[in-house]
């Protein structure tokens, strides 16, 4: 198609803002022309203003589940555990009614849009049967108790608590800001936790 043509914005003024609401007031008041990282449910209430244009559409930022295990103690250093937390969440679900638009369940630790993204090895559905039968083979035929941390997108934290405590797996559900977040990480004090990354690879 040829050069790009010449950028008809002369200028871009980017502001940072925690609260969703004063950013979504800042658009409905003409103060933004444009906001991102809304939940599916403020999205589709401006739709519904019909003022704005809503653009749903995939990025390379994934949500994940990961465990502490070196050197660590508890449930989770089983495999059979890890795996039924695996089978335990309905990650189908979680894309396609909760954050809705483009996001779509991943059975690898990439974006599979990614170059080199392999293709899984294992694939676990979604199956709580499954998940106690597991469990119990681990030696956890009641369940246990433990804390699940997160930093960010808590509506994803605590759909991943909802679907562990149904098949015994019950969660204090835990959320920090990144920096306590990250070292507690790094000296592998968090049992369970939900990080996330943009990858900030291209495709």
């Amino acid at each position: 198609g040829g050069a790009k043509p010449r950028a008809g914005i002369k200028t871009v003024v980017t502001r940072t803002q925690k609260d969703t609401n004063l950013m979504i007031g800042q658009m409905m008041t003409n103060q933004a022309d444009f906001i991102w990282k809304l939940s599916s449910d403020q999205t589709d209430q401006l739709e519904k203003t019909g003022r704005v244009q809503a653009v749903r559409s995939p990025t390379y930022r994934i949500s994940m589940i990961a465990f502490s295990v070196d050197g660590a103690t508890g449930p989770f250093t089983d495999p059979r555990v890890r795996q039924a937390v695996a089978y335990a969440i309905n990650r189908k679900s979680i894309a396609e009614n909760l954050m809705r638009g483009g996001s779509v369940q991943l059975d690898t630790v990439c974006a599979t849009a990614q170059t080199a993204c392999p293709k899984p090895s294992v694939v676990y559905e979604y199956n709580p049967e499954k998940a106690r039968k597991l469990l119990a083979e681990a030696g956890y035929p009641n369940g246990f108790d433990t804390t699940l941390t997160g930093y960010t997108n808590r509506l994803v934290g605590e759909a991943v608590s909802g679907d562990l405590s149904k098949v015994g797996i019950r969660t204090n559900l835990q959320f920090l800001i990144f920096a306590p977040f990250r070292e507690k990480w790094e000296k592998s004090e968090l049992p369970i936790f939900n990080p996330e990354t943009g990858l900030w690879g291209g495709g």
